[in-house]
């Protein structure tokens, strides 16, 4: 494991979470290269829903400089940022629990505290708000559901919760 974290501390993201996926689907590139005993990174890139030029960008760096730490590469390679690396921190997950529009009230990669409300859910129709969206922690926003529509059950955002001192 060692080796794959010091991997994905080259690719120029800002946060590695190390975890066993609970399931891999069957249809995905994850699951068809460790089936033939490939292991793999997966990269999820940026805000929930959504992937900007600026954030391929530095995926790309990122990959061009792990193939020239690799011997793969030997063109020109920009610093890449060391990132946040989670080991086993617990992650607090924001599920919806009623559908309507999701309402961000602060940034991705932002510190939250326990209690406090970080987005609400909408009704489409009406505007009244069905939900509050709390933190039940406090930790930095390391996802933030970017496409506003939800469903029950949708997730809204995933939270790594702070290192107790």
């Amino acid at each position: 494991m060692q080796r794959f974290l010091k991997y994905a501390s080259m690719l120029d993201v800002d946060f590695v979470w190390v975890h066993q996926a609970s399931t891999v689907l069957e249809s995905t590139l994850a699951y068809s290269l460790n089936s033939i005993g490939v292991k793999t990174l997966v990269v999820e890139a940026g805000v929930g829903m959504r992937i900007t030029q600026d954030y391929c960008q530095r995926l790309v760096n990122g990959i061009l400089n792990l193939m020239s730490e690799l011997w793969m590469w030997d063109g020109p390679v920009q610093p890449v940022k060391q990132p946040i690396v989670s080991l086993d921190r617990s992650v607090s997950f924001v599920n919806a629990e009623e559908p309507g529009v999701f309402v961000p009230t602060v940034r991705h990669s932002d510190n939250v505290r326990k209690g406090e409300i970080f987005g609400c859910i909408v009704d489409a129709l009406s505007g009244e708000v069905r939900q509050e969206c709390v933190s039940e922690v406090d930790g930095l926003l390391f996802t933030l559901r970017e496409y506003p529509i939800v469903n029950k059950g949708s997730l809204i955002a995933r939270i790594l919760q702070e290192e107790r001192r």
